[in-house]
């Protein structure tokens, strides 16, 4: 999962993190590769938009949000995935199912951690209305769709993906026993994660050499 924060990473750049994290756990969709358009205005209601006009796709955030690094990275999460979606041709005709539908994407993609840090925040509540927090789902409901996705990337069957997922590391580092000490190292670290989660954590460490 992209551990960026937009102290780090500017909003472009964690954009582009998310689209190629999404492509390394979520192959089934049609990732796109450009960066969208980002703009940065104020928002009455709503802690940012996805729109596609005439061909262009541009993300939205509220400026008021800008300095939350948190709360940003949440509403970019939803807002990516809603790209993706997009892309890859899929969604609901009623804008408030749509917008669920995305908010379980979030979780799909492996951003939901992500969004499960910013979405509910004391800054954001002074900020908006009593009660405020972002997203379309209740509390209860994105922590189902957290431990749903969590339990199903634990025991779905998963030894081609980890094949390939194994060769890549493979080849990067030139050595089958690097390969080994890599992942006993990862299942050191982290004994919650799952067997891809693992892989995946020495495939973003390798990125970061």
């Amino acid at each position: 999962m992209p551990t960026s924060t937009t102290h780090q990473l500017s909003v472009e750049e964690t954009i582009r993190a998310y689209l190629a994290h999404i492509e390394q756990v979520a192959p089934g969709f049609s990732v796109p590769i450009r960066v969208p358009r980002v703009e940065r205005t104020h928002l009455a209601d709503e802690s940012g938009q996805f729109v596609v006009k005439d061909g262009w796709v541009s993300i939205t955030l509220s400026e008021e949000l800008i300095a939350q690094t948190k709360t940003v990275r949440a509403v970019l999460a939803h807002e990516v995935c809603h790209y993706v979606l997009n892309n890859s041709g899929i969604r609901e005709d009623e804008t408030e199912n749509n917008e669920k539908l995305t908010d379980l994407c979030m979780f799909v993609c492996g951003l939901g951690e992500i969004f499960i840090e910013g979405y509910k925040d004391e800054i954001v509540h002074k900020e908006y209305r009593v009660g405020h927090r972002l997203g379309y789902l209740s509390d209860a409901e994105y922590q189902f769709a957290r431990r749903y996705v969590k339990k199903k990337w634990q025991t779905a069957p998963q030894s081609d993906v980890l094949d390939q997922m194994r060769k890549k590391i493979t080849a990067r580092v030139g050595d089958s026993a690097i390969t080994d000490r890599l992942l006993m190292d990862q299942r050191r670290r982290f004994p919650s994660r799952s067997e891809k989660e693992l892989y995946q954590g020495v495939l973003d460490g390798l990125d970061k050499r």
